[in-house]
Formats: C-alpha cells, sequence, structure tokens
C-alpha cells in the first residue's frame, strides 16, 4: 500500500472521524447506514458510536466530497445539509409548524389556556408558576404583580439603606453594635430592660438605683460618624414603615385588625430597633406536631391580614443578646460586670421557675392521670400559677408570647417531661434545669444593624407587595373562584401550601419542618458545650460563651437557612468565580430559547437588537451604558438609564449577583444584602461579574427581542395610534418582553423555581434549575401553537436544528466544541462517568463534594480529595485550578515545544496527552474546549473500544478452533471482516497459541502477579500461597489444545 500524507490523504481509504462522536454526529453515521443497509451500524450509530468500525465511519459527506480533505467552509455546507437532526428540525418548525406570533404566550402568561390543557401533575415538576398556572385565569400576573412590588420596593429602600452605610465608611463590629444598641435606647431609663430588673436586689445594689439606663455613657463614647449614622438609620426605618399605610381608609382598618387582636398599632417610638429572636426548643417541639392541613388554616389567614410584623409595636418581652453587651462594656459604654450580673438574676429566675414547675409536675403525678390528662392538668395548674396564683407579679408566662403559643409550649413541655422519665433522675432533672430557662428568661435579640435592617425591609416589603397594592386581595379571589382548579386538582395544593407562601416570603409546611428538624442537633450540640468542661478548658470562657449564643437562641444564632444560604455562596464563588467557561456558555442561551419561540426567530431577535419602529434596540442602549460606565458614571445609575423599559418591567441587573451572595436564585428580588461595603464585598461581587454580566446580556437581549417583536406584530395599531394608546402598547409590549425573559431564561425568583425543587434547601438544588427549567422550556413549548388544544412541535424543531447546525460550524470552522452549550448540554444529562453519584444526572456542588470525599474513603485514593473537589471549597477555585492545569510547566512542557511551535501537554501521570497550540492552550484554559482537545479525548474512547472489540472476536474465533467447531470459527471470520474489510481475514498466531494456555492454566491470582516486576513477585507470590485461597489458586495442566496448533500462519 502507498504511503499517505497524513495531512491531505485519507488512509486506507475510510473516513477520518471528526471525533467526539457527539449526540448531533450520530444522525449523521445513522443516516450513511441506512443507505448502505446495516441496520446493526445505524442502530449502533445512535446508541453506542464507538463500537462503529472504520467502515461505518464513513458519512454521506465522505461520499460527495471523497479523497482529499475538502475546504472547511464546503465541509460545514455538507454536514448540515445532510445532517438529519437539521433536515428533520427546519420541516418541523418551520413548514409543518410555522413560526406565528406571541400570542400563545400571552395567553399561557394570562392563565387563557382551556382546561383541557391544563399541565399534568408529573410533568410540572420540571416548569415554574407560568406554565403551572396557564389555566388559572390572571392568577400569574397577579403573583408576578407581587414578585414584582417586592422586588421594586426591596431594590429602591436598600439602596438607600446601603447609602447610609457607606456613607459612614467602614465599621467594625463594635461600632456596628454601639449604633443599634443607640436605636434600641439602651441609654434611655425606659428600655424594656430596664423594666424588667429594676426591681431585683442585685440589679439596685450593683446599679445604685432602680430606673438607671443600662448605658449612661453611649452616646458620650460614640463618635459623631457614629451617631449620624444612627440618626439616618432611625429616619429610614420610619420613612420605609410609613410607605406601607400611606391611604387613610387602608390604616384605619389595619387600626381596627391589630387592637382587636389585643395589640398596639405601631405608632411614633422615641427609640425604634427591629428585633429578631428565635423560637425556643419547646415552642419548635410544638410546631413540628402541627399538621399539612393545620398549617395551611394558618397560612390562609396569614395572606388575609392586613398587617405586617414591623408594624405592631413590641408588647412581647425580649432582652439585648448579653455578649453584644459585653462588647460595650469592654468600650467602657456600659458599667463593665453589668452583663454578669444580669446573667445572675437570668439565673436566680431560672431555677425559681425550675422549682415551681418541679413542684407541679409532681402535684400532677399523683393524680393518676393518663398522659393526656396529665398534660392538660400541667397546662392548666402552671397558666393559673403565672397569672392568677403567686407567680402572677412575675409574668413568667407572658416570655412565651400569646396564650395561644404559651399553651402550646407548655404542653410541649409537659410531653418532654413525659419522655425524660425513661433516661431517670438525671435527664428528668436537665429537663426541669431547661424548662426553667424558657420560662423564665426573655429571648434575646441581636444588636446587629446590618442583619436587622435587611429582615426589617423584607418584612415590610413583603406586606406592602401583597396588602398594600391589593395583589393579595385579588389573588385570594383567584382561588376562591368555583371550578378555577378543574383539571388540575393539585395547583390548588401547589399554590396555598407552597407558591403563596414562597411569594409572601415565608417558609412552605416541608420548609418549616426542614428548620426545626435542623434545631434538633443545634440543641444536642449547645447541651454540649454548655455541659462539657472540655471547652471551656481548651478555647477559653470568652469562646464558650460565644459558642452558647451561636447555638443557643438569639436572633442571630445558628440556623438551617443562614447554614444554607453561605454554603451556596461558597459554591457559587468557588464555581462561577472569575470563571470564563460558565459566562460565555450562558451567552448562547437565547440561540437554544428565546430565538426559537413563536413570534420571535432570527427577525425577532434583529428587531430586538436594532429596534423597530421609534423604539430603540438593545445594541443602541448596550452602547449608551458603556458609555455612561467610562464616563464614570456608577453601574446601577448607567443601568436604570440605558435600559429604562427593562427596569420597570424586569427590574434591576443587581437583582442577579445579590441572589447569587444571598445563596439562593429562589430569592432574586427578595434579598437585598445591607453590608458595610468591605473590599472582601467588592472582590466577590468581582469575581461574579463575567457569569452575572452574561446573564444581563442574555436577559436585556431577550426582552427586547419579546417587546419589539410583539411591537412589530402590532405595527398598524402603534403607527396610527393617539399617545395615550401608544402608551398603552408599549406597557403590553413591555410585559411581553418581561414574559418572553422570564419564559426563555428562567429567570430567579420564587416563580421561577421548578415545582419539582421549590422546598429543598438552597445547597440541594443548587445549578439544578436551569436543566430542570430547560427540559420544561421544550415540554411546555408543545402548547405556544395557534391553537393550545393541540401539541406543537415548532419550537423543539428549531431548536434543534439551530442547535445542531451550530455545533458543526463551531467545530468546522471555529474548532470549538459548543456542545455543552447548546440544547443537550443544557438538559439534565449524565455527568462524566469518573463523577461521584454517575450517571445520576443532577448533582449539586455540595452532594459532589460529600461524594468525592465519600468516594476517596471508599476507594483509599486521594483523588476525591483532591482536583475538582478541593478546587471548589475555595473562591475562584475551578478557574483557577483549570489555569493552572493549562500553563503551569508540571503540565506544559515549554522546553520540548514541536517544530511547529505547539507545546506538549501532560496528565498527572505524566503521560503525554498531545501537543497544543498557544490559542488552545488559552481556550483550555477559559473552559472553552477546542475540537482538538475532545476530539482526542474522544477518539482514545473509540479506540480503546475498538480494541476490546477486536479481542474479542479473536478470542471467541481461538475458542472455536480450540473446540474444532469450523462452522462457528468460519461465521466468526466471516462477521469480523464484514466488519473490518480492510484488515482481511484473522491468523492464528504462536502467541495466541500461548495466551490459550495461559488462559486455560493459568489462574487468575497467576496472571496477575506475573504483571509485577520479577524483583517483587516472590514477596507477595509467597502471600498468595500462604494464604488459604492457595490452593484454590494454584495453577493446573490443561492438557493438549486439540486441533488448535494446526492452524498457525
Amino acid at each position: 500500500m502507498a504511503k499517505y500524507d497524513p495531512n491531505q490523504d485519507i488512509p486506507y481509504g475510510v473516513a477520518g472521524a471528526d471525533f467526539p462522536l457527539t449526540f448531533y454526529d450520530r444522525p449523521q453515521y445513522m443516516f450513511a447506514n441506512l443507505l448502505r443497509g446495516n441496520i446493526d451500524a445505524a442502530t449502533r450509530a445512535m446508541l453506542s458510536p464507538d463500537t462503529l468500525t472504520p467502515d461505518q465511519i464513513k458519512t454521506v459527506r465522505d461520499v460527495l466530497l471523497p479523497g482529499k480533505k475538502p475546504n472547511k467552509l464546503m465541509k460545514t455546507i455538507c454536514d448540515i445539509a445532510t445532517n438529519p437532526l437539521v433536515i428533520m428540525g427546519l420541516v418541523v418548525g418551520l413548514w409543518k409548524y410555522p413560526m406565528g406570533t406571541l400570542r400563545p404566550l400571552q395567553m399561557v402568561r394570562d392563565g387563557l389556556l382551556p382546561k383541557s390543557a391544563a399541565m399534568g401533575k408529573m410533568m410540572s415538576g420540571l416548569h415554574g408558576a407560568m406554565d403551572i398556572l396557564r389555566t388559572v385565569p390572571g392568577m400569574f400576573k397577579s403573583l408576578l404583580g407581587v414578585t414584582r412590588e417586592t422586588a421594586k420596593f426591596i431594590g429602591e429602600h436598600g439602596d438607600k439603606a446601603n447609602e447610609i452605610f457607606l456613607k459612614a465608611g467602614p465599621l467594625s463590629k463594635a461600632e456596628g453594635i454601639a449604633v443599634a444598641a443607640r436605636l434600641d435606647g439602651l441609654h434611655a431609663v425606659d428600655h424594656s430592660m430596664v423594666k424588667l430588673f429594676r426591681n431585683e436586689p442585685e440589679w439596685i445594689a450593683f446599679m445604685g438605683g432602680k430606673d438607671v439606663p443600662i448605658a449612661p455613657n453611649l452616646q458620650n463614647k460614640m463618635s459623631k460618624k457614629l451617631i449620624g449614622l444612627s440618626d439616618r438609620l432611625r429616619g429610614w426605618f420610619d420613612k420605609t414603615r410609613s410607605v406601607i399605610s400611606t391611604n387613610p381608609e387602608a390604616e384605619a382598618r389595619i387600626i381596627r385588625e391589630v387592637e382587636h387582636q389585643g395589640l398596639d398599632y405601631g405608632k411614633y417610638r422615641e427609640h425604634y430597633f427591629p428585633r429578631n429572636t428565635q423560637y425556643d426548643k419547646y415552642y419548635n417541639q410544638s410546631i413540628k406536631g402541627t399538621t399539612g392541613v393545620q398549617y395551611r388554616k394558618w397560612l390562609y389567614k396569614k395572606t388575609k391580614e392586613k398587617i405586617g410584623r414591623e408594624q405592631i409595636a413590641r408588647t412581647g418581652l425580649s432582652m439585648s443578646d448579653l455578649n453584644n453587651i459585653r462588647s460595650l462594656e469592654s468600650n467602657g459604654m456600659v458599667k463593665s460586670g453589668f452583663s454578669d450580673m444580669t446573667q445572675s438574676i437570668l439565673n436566680r429566675w431560672s431555677d425559681e421557675a425550675s422549682s415551681t414547675v418541679r413542684e407541679i409536675w409532681n402535684d400532677v403525678g399523683k393524680l393518676g392521670l393518663n398522659e393526656a390528662q396529665e398534660r392538660v392538668e400541667f397546662i392548666k395548674r402552671v397558666s393559673n400559677y403565672y397569672t392568677k396564683g403567686a407567680g402572677k407579679n412575675l409574668n413568667f408566662l407572658g416570655r412565651l408570647g400569646s396564650p395561644k403559643r404559651a399553651k402550646d409550649t407548655l404542653d410541649a413541655m409537659a410531653g418532654a417531661l413525659q419522655d425524660a422519665r425513661f433516661g431517670g433522675a438525671e435527664a428528668i432533672g436537665k429537663e426541669f434545669t431547661e424548662i426553667g430557662r424558657v420560662l423564665a428568661q426573655p429571648a434575646t435579640y441581636s444588636l446587629d444593624p446590618w442583619n436587622a435592617a435587611g429582615k426589617y425591609l423584607s418584612s415590610i416589603a413583603n406586606s406592602y407587595a401583597w396588602h398594600g397594592t391589593g395583589l393579595g386581595q385579588r389573588i385570594m379571589g383567584i382561588t376562591e373562584t368555583p371550578g378555577v382548579f378543574r383539571g388540575a386538582p393539585y395547583i390548588e395544593s401547589y399554590l396555598m401550601d407552597n407558591l403563596i407562601p414562597h411569594v409572601r416570603g415565608l417558609k412552605s409546611y416541608q420548609e418549616l419542618h426542614h428548620s426545626l428538624s435542623f434545631g434538633v442537633p443545634k440543641q444536642k450540640i449547645y447541651e454540649w458545650i454548655k455541659a462539657s468542661p472540655f471547652v471551656e478548658s481548651t478555647l477559653g470562657d470568652k469562646t464558650k460563651k460565644w459558642l452558647l449564643d451561636y447555638f443557643g437562641q438569639a436572633g442571630n444564632s445558628l440556623s438551617a437557612e443562614g447554614m444554607s444560604a453561605k454554603i451556596s455562596e461558597g459554591f457559587y464563588l468557588s464555581t462561577l468565580g472569575a470563571n470564563i467557561s460558565p459566562a460565555s456558555k450562558n451567552l448562547l442561551q437565547n440561540w437554544i430559547t428565546t430565538i426559537n419561540l413563536p413570534g420571535i426567530g432570527i427577525r425577532g431577535m434583529y428587531r430586538g437588537l436594532m429596534g423597530v419602529a421609534d423604539q430603540e434596540g438593545a445594541l443602541v442602549k448596550m452602547k449608551r451604558y458603556l458609555g455612561m460606565l467610562t464616563s464614570g458614571v456608577d453601574s446601577k445609575t448607567a443601568y436604570a438609564k440605558a435600559f429604562p423599559e427593562y427596569v420597570k418591567d424586569a427590574g434591576d441587573a443587581s437583582h442577579i449577583v445579590e441572589s447569587l451572595l444571598a445563596g439562593d436564585m429562589a430569592r432574586e428580588g427578595y434579598t437585598k444584602l445591607i453590608r458595610a461595603g468591605g473590599a472582601w464585598e467588592k472582590i466577590k461581587r468581582g469575581l461574579l461579574m463575567p457569569f452575572s454580566t452574561s446573564e444581563a446580556f442574555n436577559r436585556i437581549t431577550g426582552y427586547y427581542a419579546g417587546r419589539n417583536s410583539h411591537l412589530f406584530h402590532n405595527l398598524g395599531k402603534y403607527a396610527n395610534a393617539s399617545p395615550q394608546a401608544k402608551a398603552a402598547l408599549l406597557a403590553e409590549a413591555g410585559e411581553m418582553g418581561q414574559a418572553v425573559t422570564m419564559y426563555s431564561h428562567f429567570s430567579g425568583g420564587p416563580l421561577a423555581v421548578p415545582r419539582l425543587i421549590m422546598n429543598l434547601p438552597s445547597p440541594l438544588r443548587q445549578f439544578m434549575m436551569f436543566p430542570l427549567r430547560y427540559a420544561g422550556f421544550l415540554h411546555g413549548s408543545l402548547r405556544l401553537g395557534p391553537d393550545p388544544s393541540k401539541l406543537d412541535w415548532g419550537t423543539i424543531g428549531r431548536t434543534l436544528a439551530g442547535s445542531t447546525a451550530t455545533y458543526i460550524a463551531a467545530k468546522n470552522l471555529l474548532g470549538l466544541n459548543l456542545e455543552p452549550a447548546l440544547m443537550t448540554g443544557a438538559l439534565p444529562v449524565s455527568a462524566y462517568e469518573r463523577a461521584p453519584f454517575y450517571p445520576f444526572p443532577l448533582v449539586p456542588p455540595a452532594l459532589g463534594v460529600i461524594g468525592g470525599v465519600a468516594k476517596s474513603l471508599l476507594t483509599g485514593s486521594a483523588e476525591g480529595l483532591a482536583g475538582p473537589t478541593a478546587a471548589m471549597l475555595v473562591p475562584g477555585g475551578l478557574a483557577a485550578r483549570r489555569m493552572y492545569r493549562s500553563f503551569s510547566p508540571k503540565f506544559a512542557d515549554y522546553r520540548n515545544k514541536t517544530s511547529d511551535g505547539r507545546i506538549p501537554l501532560y496528565n498527572d501521570d505524566h503521560a503525554l496527552i498531545g501537543t497544543l497550540s498557544p490559542m488552545q492552550m488559552v481556550l483550555r484554559s477559559l473552559g472553552l474546549q477546542s475540537t482538538g482537545v475532545a476530539g482526542e479525548q474522544g477518539a482514545a474512547k473509540w479506540l480503546m473500544t475498538q480494541r476490546d472489540k477486536i479481542r474479542n472476536y479473536r478470542r471467541e474465533y481461538l475458542q472455536a478452533l480450540y473446540e474444532n467447531d469450523t462452522r462457528r470459527a468460519d461465521n466468526i471470520n466471516q462477521n469480523f471482516q464484514r466488519e473490518y474489510p480492510e484488515l482481511g481475514p484473522m491468523q492464528v498466531k504462536k502467541s495466541d497459541i500461548n495466551a490459550m494456555e495461559n488462559r486455560r492454566e493459568i489462574s487468575r491470582l497467576h496472571r496477575i502477579l506475573r504483571g509485577l516486576p520479577s524483583a517483587y513477585k516472590p514477596l507477595f507470590g509467597q502471600i498468595i500461597n500462604e494464604a488459604a485461597i492457595g490452593t484454590m489458586a494454584q495453577d493446573i495442566e490443561a492438557g493438549s489444545l486439540g486441533s488448535l496448533p494446526q492452524y498457525i500462519q
């Protein structure tokens, strides 16, 4: 055979396959094998293309453009024109089901689809609220109004709070505590803690009197900067709260409702600081017993209330966190020893309450009641003692809150005492001590101005958006419409038990139980720290007190939500931080979603970029935005001025970063980080800039594509409309742009989360939303035809054709493998084979790390602890690791470049992977896989498959000859020649005889021993021979190989 030039000729006359053999390549090979009449190869081309032989990887292009390697452009045109996915996609997406208009999407948004098109419960797990509520008129639009008003309120007032903190400059934690203490009135004589303790002898002796302020030196010790910050924050609290009751009639209704509940409406107070306390373990236990039906009733009542938590004047008993008081002591603002004095009073109260409860419990135990009666009697006697009896002046029962909550808590206490009986005297003694502490000690709140401001803002915003706008009343009216959930009864539960609580900023029933369950181990840790002398002896008394507060019931103590948010934030920073790969892949989202929607298409995208009628396109606005940035305008102001329509309808782009740093995309628009603006905060925002910028670009482009397409479809109306009619049409177009953005870009917030994962903790749903929603996007598009009662495959067809054509063009012309960024890469498919939990397709980073560690422990290899697992624990870790593995001299041999300047690249085992050009190395470092790198991996997999396949053929052929079954041997040889016609018939060699003898006579263990170096064999051989398996593993004499030797050629 003539020698061939690898740069010009195609060896052996077979195809030079374009590795890797991806989803988009497989139909080409299937089609070619069908034309050849090879059904088996056509089937394997789709299911296992690595098993295709060299003759079977010929495509139609190899026939049309034979011989020399074709021109790249001609090759691309030929590949696209002959790919069945492109052909079928275009036929389905443009001919059978034409592009149409945006009207079907508008009907989905407005809930106007017929009941026959209601979303099924099983498939609803992939979808957010828009698709699920497509048959409930007005519901999604009303819920969207609530989320938009909430986000708008939080964004506007949160920015003002941040401006206040930024003006003050960086603050230490101690300075923040001082500011909060002044707001709380800790320097005033009417502070609640003064009222709480002033009659106690310890207080009088330490303070020198009854009505003495706790922090008399507070203002004298504070700088002008801190006092000014405190005054500005107070003004912010007042102004934010005042927005919710601007309507006098609404405010009158609120006052009547609140006073009817026995509470005082939040009138002006000289000193005000939001107090966020946590429930005690007994009330948590009572909540755990709440059924789903009971919880729904409570939520229903909550959604009917026209009052926010923070509007009610503080009538319950609470006190500042003593750790915060100690900080004030150390700065001379509070008399030294005050916290110890206060703690001694609390300890005495706890002992007295514990003794009282013990006496009552013992008396109840003598009555011979059953467990239920015993609990009722205990509640009755404790309540009477602290409301009518000897303890009525102590008001200890008031520590528990409302009468209903007090009753539930006392019931849980009785249950705990009943359970403690089985643990003996020590267990029941601990329970009496804890009950005494809960009864006697008020709930504590943290003097953390940043955390308190954020929670205050969320509470006010949720109340305003639900009640102050009238949207809540409209939503509840829709739920009460007869037959509104006909065809999909599960939607009622989805709405009432899950979606509406999330929209209102509340927990669902499942989330409540997640949070309460977290309290069990937290309480055990608290009790261990409190009882163990080891903690104090090793970490010191101050650290022990801090740990007790952190794991205790203080307002800023450890919580399930807080821990989840921190975990998720860390993984967002490590995986997306400074990482160009996900940002670049994300830029193709419009190509696999928006452009394929009915009413959009290529022309719609063009109108979105270039404009329509007198409305500018996104490109002009982006240019204006960049111009403002370069002229020194801050990004938020520039964004609002450049994209006013988008900001009005879809919100500010900062919501993206806020939700990532809050650790939960479901909270997009619902969270505002009230921070002092330190260097670390700026670094984190900088790390997330590549991804957040790409996401903002996608949403802006999609929004203006939807907005301008709607205008184009109504151009006749728009051209002849009056100014008022034009304004209405522009508003309608903006709503359509918003709908297109939400439908095709899966923007965050409670309405966007798929039903399947909406109640999971944020670390367990991280990075799962996009693949699930994309699968839901394709599924939901089946109802976007002109007749929603019939399936419309147009969007799927256009998506398939567009993704395939893009993949082929990028591969042939640019040398890039874009498969991960296109249709199949966006779907929930299996990860790489070595990944933990493979082949399960949806594994969030938190579980991936746990799986990697478990894999290392089970296999005894450190592989799961290093590499990607370790990188995910460091901000920007994945990007840094990829850069290191691309450019480090450990992997790239710069001293031995090839003649054409390519650089050898090695793996962890120092084995050569291949040689890369500088551009390929840069692409690799950015996470943009070139076809050369991807092709090398695909070719390696294909070669190993071919090697194993040929080995199996030869093994079966030799076995048939050994058994003297010439007919079977001939069949095997013929099959081999049919699969590999270039290789000719199989031949038997002497090495085959030796291999057959070894397989028949040498045991598996001894064959493994043969693979060891000769100097090491004696040691391991002795261990095997002396083990109990030595006899089983011994070699044998198998005798003659029959007629096999006569076939040697």
